[in-house]
């Protein structure tokens, strides 16, 4: 009975096994760009909601701190980079741990010890924000806007979009309040900048940002 089967049975013709190969080649080509997307999207939620827990647990450290008529704490002009600045303010928070500014292409530091914290390590520039900045004002921008500036016209100085990070699609930034904003980045150098600036400040009224500066990542 094997024997009659064998005999009568046939394998793939060669034209057969192209049409397979070829049926196949278009799924896969349909398929990639929507798994990278969907890989992408991921990382950029990721970094998101990193960057949304630092802003909620530094509200709801200066909410202790003001019920106890303390001094407030915020990233300011004398921590020199947005690097210290996490590292000094971070060091009083402890559900915030180094791990968490990590981002696509930027090494992650698994130590708690925030002395070993460097710009190799995050994704984020910040703002120097005060007690009276509005809550919409950005405190955290993703460094592929560079260079974004520094001193009292920070927040006018975005003359490049990196390309790099997050494929150069878009930019994030995390509001004092924690309001998370993904950023879209038009196509060409001067095309990107310009969406991208108009995009960034219809977060908030121009007034909200004005003399906000920002901290270099280094």
């Amino acid at each position: 009975m094997s024997k009659m089967l064998r005999k009568n049975g046939r394998g793939f013709t060669l034209v057969e096994l192209l049409v397979v190969i070829g049926i196949i080649a278009i799924l896969a080509a349909l398929l990639f760009p929507a798994i990278n997307g969907a890989m992408l999207n991921g990382k950029v939620t990721n970094v998101a909601s990193n960057g949304r827990q630092f802003a909620i647990a530094l509200y709801a450290l200066n909410s202790d701190l003001e019920a106890a008529y303390k001094p407030l704490l915020f990233p300011i002009a004398a921590d020199a980079t947005s690097t210290k600045a996490f590292a000094r303010i971070c060091e009083q928070i402890p559900a915030i741990t180094p791990a968490m500014f990590a981002g696509p292409g930027f090494a992650t530091l698994a130590s708690t010890n925030w002395g070993a914290f460097s710009s190799s390590n995050n994704v984020w520039s910040t703002s120097v924000l005060t007690d009276n900045s509005p809550s919409s004002a950005p405190l955290l921008i993703t460094r592929n806007v560079k260079p974004f500036g520094s001193g009292v016209n920070g927040l006018n100085a975005m003359t490049e979009v990196d390309g790099t990070l997050f494929k150069g699609l878009y930019f994030l930034s995390v509001a004092r309040d924690g309001a998370i904003r993904k950023i879209p980045v038009g196509k060409g150098a001067t095309a990107s900048t310009t969406d991208a600036k108009a995009d960034f400040y219809a977060q908030a009224d121009s007034a909200s940002m004005t003399g906000i500066s920002v901290l270099g990542p280094e």
